[in-house]
């Protein structure tokens, strides 16, 4: 009931003969309602209600049903004008202007221009003197353009038309191949369709067999001529003839093998469009759709950007929010030339050895994915990058425009790399994991020389009652394996500060992890090994290797780079590429609410 005027509900319900005093009763309920707010059984202040009657109040749905009568009438009036041409219907059933049911009505009528007309003259003077005003919707890009191939400009999904007309000709296929009762009903039925609609003529004889029209083996071509259209006489001629003793069967050409398929039938039916390489990148099965999805919405233009929005009429403001002097928001401006994204693709593609310059968005994209790859991983992630940027970007846009946020929380981001050890030093990476569902816990690590080169990795199941318990093994038993291979030239790298922190001093209050520290100290002490801490974007291999041990419950050691699971070694990858990840940066104030 909140939507309709104070005004149109009070006269509303003298029209239906409501008494004053009643109308009075319910106008003051409505119009005049305050509410206070309770905390900790103090009651602080007054503000009074904007939108009538609260959701849920008892009296709303017979005043909504009152109110809604009012279109209900004027649809049914139509029925009454003489330019209105109803739903058809059977001659002795009733006529029909609409169903309601609820908040939610379904309109019938004709579909002249007319009778649709005088049905949204009707909608919109409701509106008016409701205030329920239809909020307009902008679409976009039709369903006809999604329903294209990836590499072809859509998004690889099939329109109901196509499947429908697809199954069709799968059925029809099935008949005029396999001789039956059906078969032989339906070739006569197709016959007489032909023939009424016009696309041959009564004058030809449809008795006639293949034979009649084969002489020597070889065709007849004048009485094909005489019998048929020219164009349908000249492609039979066309066929070659088989041996006429050998049974016949029916080829479907579009196939290898002559077998019907269902994708080559879709292939013939659908409409087609040129091929674009470009556009098939934004799709990969690693990449989630919604990102991907999303890219393809930039590539072409179709996000809520003040300068799309201008061309609907639904917009004027046209300042972004990106810059800290707003200047015209577009596409452009957003994903590639505003301070975020300018930030955001240098970060990115630097350590790739890729430019950010301020280039057309497509020419971007293209710039990315035509890059010259080394390997699998590397075109992995030339592919995947420019869509996760994009996805990015667009994240921190809608929380500024939609969400809570005033600001790019983009500013508020480092970049992280793991960085490789110094000359004649190794490093060794170790991270604990502690799952307190169900009380397991796991420990990884990994060993690389200067060069970034993989020496050897963990993965262990271990007995701890805490994420720093595990983190303090895992970097003893890191420590060890080092030391009893022979490398003294040590730099321990972990990403838990408490532990570090307990390293560096060489000791610590917390009874739990005081004998584990200690014997890792000494090691460390004895072998003048560093200690440092990085967060845990730049420690990703020996977390991934940490949380799968906990999951699986499976002792591993890895003495060679082809034994690591596929994810340690793209993360190895990325690692020794430099590719940087993301960190946000939060304020404390930001996780209390006020």
């Amino acid at each position: 009931m909140t939507g309709f005027h104070g005004l149109f509900k009070k006269n509303v319900l003298n029209r239906f003969g409501f008494s004053d005093d009643w109308n009075d009763l319910i106008w003051r309920s409505i119009s005049n309602v305050w509410y206070s707010i309770i905390i900790n059984g103090t009651r602080h202040g007054f503000f009074t209600s904007s939108q009538g009657l609260k959701q849920g109040d008892p009296i709303s749905p017979s005043l909504f049903i009152i109110a809604a009568e009012v279109l209900s009438r004027s649809l049914n009036n139509l029925l009454d004008n003489q330019n209105f041409t109803h739903f058809s219907v059977y001659k002795n059933d009733p006529q029909i202007t609409h169903l309601a049911y609820a908040d939610d009505i379904v309109i019938f009528s004709s579909g002249n221009s007319k009778s649709i007309k005088l049905v949204m003259q009707i909608i919109k003077k409701y509106e008016a003197v409701s205030g329920q005003m239809g909020k307009n919707k902008y679409h976009w890009t039709s369903w006809e353009k999604l329903c294209f191939p990836k590499n072809k400009a859509g998004i690889g999904i099939r329109g109901m038309n196509d499947i429908s007309n697809t199954l069709t000709m799968k059925r029809w296929w099935h008949f005029r191949t396999n001789i039956n009762v059906t078969s032989s009903f339906l070739g006569r039925l197709m016959k007489e369709i032909v023939v009424s609609s016009g696309i041959i003529g009564q004058k030809y004889n449809y008795k006639k067999k293949v034979k009649d029209f084969v002489d020597n083996n070889t065709w007849n071509a004048q009485k094909l001529y005489n019998t048929l259209p020219s164009d349908i006489a000249l492609h039979i001629i066309s066929i070659a003839l088989g041996q006429k003793e050998k049974k016949n069967y029916a080829i479907w050409n579009m196939t290898d093998d002559g077998h019907f398929s269902n994708g080559t039938a879709w292939k013939l039916i659908r409409k087609n469009r040129q091929t674009n390489d470009i556009l098939n990148n934004i799709w990969h099965k690693s990449i989630p759709f919604k990102q991907s999805f999303m890219c393809w919405r930039i590539f072409f233009g179709r996000v809520p950007i003040n300068k799309v929005l201008i061309t609907t009429n639904s917009q004027s403001q046209i300042d972004c929010i990106c810059c800290l002097i707003p200047k015209n928001e577009t596409v452009q401006h957003v994903f590639v030339e505003g301070k975020v994204a300018d930030y955001m693709w240098k970060a990115m593609g630097n350590p790739l050895g890729i430019t950010h310059h301020h280039i057309p968005l497509r020419g971007l994209l293209n710039e990315w994915w035509k890059k010259k790859t080394m390997n699998k991983v590397h075109k992995l992630v030339l592919q995947a990058v420019p869509i996760i940027v994009c996805w990015e970007i667009w994240k921190a846009w809608s929380a500024c425009k939609y969400g809570d946020n005033d600001s790019f929380y983009l500013y508020n981001m480092v970049t992280q790399c793991w960085n490789k050890p110094q000359a004649g030093s190794i490093k060794i990476n170790t991270d604990g994991s502690f799952d307190k569902r169900n009380g397991k816990a796991g420990i990884g690590g990994v060993v690389r020389n200067e060069n970034g080169d993989f020496i050897f990795a963990f993965s262990i199941p271990v007995q701890a009652r805490s994420s720093n318990q595990a983190e303090a093994i895992a970097a003893r038993f890191g420590v060890d394996w080092c030391i009893q291979h022979g490398h003294s030239n040590i730099q321990l790298e972990l990403d838990s500060l408490l532990v570090t922190n307990m390293l560096i001093q060489k000791g610590t209050n917390n009874l739990k992890l005081k004998e584990t520290i200690s014997c890792t100290a000494k090691m460390l002490s004895n072998h003048a090994a560093q200690v440092s801490h990085c967060y845990r974007e730049a420690n990703r291999v020996a977390d991934f290797l940490a949380k799968m041990s906990t999951s699986s419950g499976n002792r591993t050691l890895y003495h060679s780079l082809h034994d690591l699971p596929r994810e340690a070694k793209g993360l190895l990858q990325l690692d020794n590429w430099q590719i940087p990840t993301f960190r946000r940066k939060y304020e404390k104030c930001n996780f209390f609410v006020s």
